[in-house]
């Protein structure tokens, strides 16, 4: 009976002495795990050493997954189509040569809206580039002491008229410009530069990252999806530096042309749109690019028009203000194809509705659907220029 009681006090005393231990190495766990703590987030000592003893044994290969990441980002970003052979921007092979190329593209929103008189064109020669077969003109210009280019396609006209110009703004798409050149089948822009070329010559606006002008690695260029949400951060946009180009080139052919007519479909149109409010051309074609209805409810993604304050700047009475004091002749149209919002529009004529007072703003509907009506666009040509 002794005996069992003394191996029953042995097993007590060494259960306990396991609970003991159990608890230390708790407590120390604890211990550690906050220490480890402070010295990672809050870099207590021996943080520094740590860091350089890890260096020396790992950093070949913390230096490889730099590496590794900085490419798995770049592959993300450039994945769209360059759409040209002839480049005027050297290759982006890191990160920080992306950002310097998207810096560039920041023009403060707040300067937009009297964007057109404040460009003071260079004194700079009209310089004229080959890109494949295609001649491009570049406008050197200033605002606000910062230098800039735009750029466009030239096309000129087929019976040499030097007294008129016409400047296209292409629509939403990758490359549009390009297509546009190329007479791409298919393309939603159809034959007007034809049209156009026909009675005067032709500029064709090329945006940002677009064709030549692509921010690229050589193989595709940067996807808008690293463009667009990064200007408007920054306090500019996207659209709005293509527009300040657009406005650029006008201010130029002004000087050089008697009349100017710039042109536009659907995002292009309302383009056409925004540059006549402050560049005050001869003529605007606005082809399936304006309703009324988006101050009520707007139907647009990240590849359309966003300029901050956009509405609020121009709302409708301001909007019919303005146009009612202008020089300009306005032409707006929509088709019976079309679908949603100018389906609409060619249905219950909301915008003319609203506009039908003014002078100088005239109404088409046609039978096609989102695209120019090239017999309208001739009509209203031979119309301004006569």
């Amino acid at each position: 009976m002794l005996g069992k009681t003394n191996l029953f006090r042995r097993a007590q005393r060494t259960a306990s002495s396991k609970l003991r231990r159990g608890i230390l190495l708790s407590v120390l766990a604890g211990v550690s795990f906050t220490l480890g703590m402070l010295v990672g987030v809050y870099q207590y000592p021996p943080y520094a050493q740590l860091r350089s003893l890890r260096n020396m044994l790992v950093g070949e290969s913390a230096h490889s997954n730099s590496v590794a990441s900085n490419n798995d980002l770049l592959s993300l970003a450039f994945t769209d189509p360059i759409g040209a052979d002839t480049l005027l921007l050297p290759p982006v092979s890191s990160i920080s040569a992306a950002h310097n190329e998207l810096k560039k593209l920041v023009i403060p929103v707040e300067l937009f809206w009297d964007a057109y008189a404040g460009i003071s064109l260079s004194n700079e020669s009209f310089e004229t580039l080959i890109v494949g077969n295609n001649k491009v003109v570049g406008v050197p210009y200033r605002l606000s002491n910062e230098e800039r280019i735009s750029y466009a396609y030239f096309e000129p006209a087929r019976r040499r008229d030097l007294t008129t110009a016409a400047i296209v703004i292409p629509g939403t798409g990758i490359n549009q410009s390009t297509a546009l050149m190329q007479r791409t089948q298919g393309n939603y822009h159809g034959h007007v530069l034809d049209s156009l070329v026909e009675f005067c010559d032709t500029y064709v606006a090329v945006k940002p990252n677009e064709g030549f002008l692509a921010i690229h690695d050589g193989t595709r260029k940067l996807n808008y999806q690293f463009i667009v949400n990064y200007l408007i951060s920054e306090g500019g946009s996207y659209s709005s530096y293509y527009l300040v180009n657009a406005m650029a080139l006008t201010k130029y052919l002004k000087a050089r042309y008697e009349k100017v007519v710039v042109v536009g479909l659907s995002q292009g149109g309302l383009a056409a749109l925004l540059i006549s409010l402050q560049a005050h051309p001869t003529a605007a074609i606005v082809s399936s690019g304006f309703s009324i209805v988006n101050y009520r409810l707007t139907h647009a993604g990240l590849s359309q028009i966003l300029i901050p304050g956009l509405y609020k700047h121009y709302s409708e009475d301001e909007l019919f203000s303005q146009i009612s004091k202008m020089p300009t002749q306005f032409m707006l149209t929509y088709g019976a194809e079309e679908s949603g919002l100018y389906a609409l529009e060619y249905e219950k004529k909301l915008t003319e509705k609203k506009f039908n007072q003014l002078e100088n703003i005239r109404f088409l509907y046609h039978d096609g659907g989102h695209e120019f009506p090239l017999h309208g666009v001739s009509d209203f040509f031979r119309e301004v220029i006569e």
